[in-house]
């Protein structure tokens, strides 16, 4: 397994894990979370920011749309 893959059943992912995982590049992440569009989770002291794997899956399936 390499630094960017997340552990199995993990529920938290790093962005850069969430970039890989989904394809969508890091600045995009990035804007999504800025704007509310993707929460985040942010631990006390804990430097790095967290995508709940639940907030994703939600995302995505707000994202969809019919042709």
């Amino acid at each position: 397994m390499n630094a960017t893959a997340p552990r199995p059943g993990a529920r938290l992912l790093t962005v850069q894990q969430v970039a890989a995982e989904t394809g969508l590049p890091l600045g995009t992440l990035t804007k999504l979370i800025e704007t509310g569009a993707l929460p985040v989770v942010e631990p006390p002291h804990v430097r790095r920011r967290f995508i709940d794997r639940r907030d994703l899956e939600t995302a995505i399936e707000e994202w969809k749309r019919v042709a």
